[in-house]
């Protein structure tokens, strides 16, 4: 669900979008406040009066993207991605809401958040990528190789990462055995080793879709680990959520489908680098949002 206040439209990624992280107030930042910002009805000073303001005491000026559609904009919602009536509370008092909170009763905060409202600026995209108009970074093609959405950040571990992800098409050519999407990790620049969290769905097979992790070295899958308890095959109008976390001694995978979920866990074996990538290989897909989790400084 997306929500915002106006027509007007801004380019916003993940190194510049405007987006506070959580887990520390920041007040009439990037604004510049003074004495009247009270008096005058925009305690915040972007431009937007308290009054309508979804997001009234942190700076963001219009269109006030709100991603979820809860009414708290994108830069003040303890989980900018799950709306609160899924529900409430922040039990640690980290700014994270319990809904999304990756570590419950440790201080995390989301460090970078991309709703993709607009082409992602700065990314770097291997295959045939482009942008849904209602919001979402598209490949449409079901083709038999590899292909990766690359972010501009760089990311030093600990950290979660996080997306959701839709699926338009499913390949059924045989030459298409491993049909996924999620996230690849802890990547060289060349995207020739890390680690990915996804969830495949294998042609031909009585194996409903899993949640993998897997190790990459020289572009060859060298280890993985999988849970199967995922409900059903993967088909056209499947979603389903994965969150890969980047530890000191090793790497996991949540992935969520259909009200399942599963958690594998592969030890850390190399330390490729600090690229983070979507990918996706023998599946149209839509992701609809990246989320990046680290501890609270």
């Amino acid at each position: 669900m997306r929500a915002q206040a106006s027509a007007a439209t801004i380019v916003c990624v993940l190194s510049a979008c405007g987006f506070a992280p959580q887990g520390a107030e920041s007040i009439d930042a990037p604004g510049t406040s003074d004495a009247n910002d009270a008096s005058d009805g925009d305690l915040d000073d972007d431009g937007v009066a308290d009054g309508t303001d979804n997001c009234p005491r942190v700076a963001n000026p219009p269109p006030q993207r709100d991603h979820d559609g809860d009414g708290a904009g994108d830069p003040c919602d303890p989980c900018p991605h799950r709306p609160i009536s899924d529900g409430g509370g922040d039990a640690d008092g980290d700014g994270v809401g319990d809904v999304c909170d990756p570590r419950p009763g440790q201080h995390d905060r989301i460090a970078r958040f991309e709703g993709f409202y607009d082409p992602p600026s700065g990314w770097t995209m291997t295959g045939t990528w482009d942008h849904d108009p209602a919001g979402l970074l598209r490949h449409a093609s079901v083709v038999g190789a590899a292909e990766f959405a690359v972010m501009p950040d760089t990311l030093d571990q600990p950290y979660q990462v996080e997306t959701s992800v839709v699926v338009d098409t499913v390949s059924t050519a045989s030459n298409n055995p491993a049909r996924q999407a999620g996230v690849a990790f802890s990547a060289t620049d060349a995207l020739d080793t890390f680690y990915l969290c996804s969830v495949r769905d294998d042609v031909g097979t009585a194996m409903p879709a899993r949640t993998v992790i897997a190790r990459f070295t020289q572009t060859d899958q060298i280890a993985e680990n999988t849970s199967t308890n995922l409900a059903n095959d993967l088909q056209a109008g499947s979603t389903f959520r994965v969150r890969a976390a980047r530890g000191a001694t090793e790497q996991s995978c949540l992935g969520t489908l259909e009200g399942t979920t599963a958690q594998p866990v592969l030890a850390l074996a190399v330390e490729p680098g600090k690229r983070m990538a979507l990918r996706t290989y023998g599946l149209g897909v839509r992701f609809d949002y990246v989320v990046i989790y680290q501890p609270t400084p």
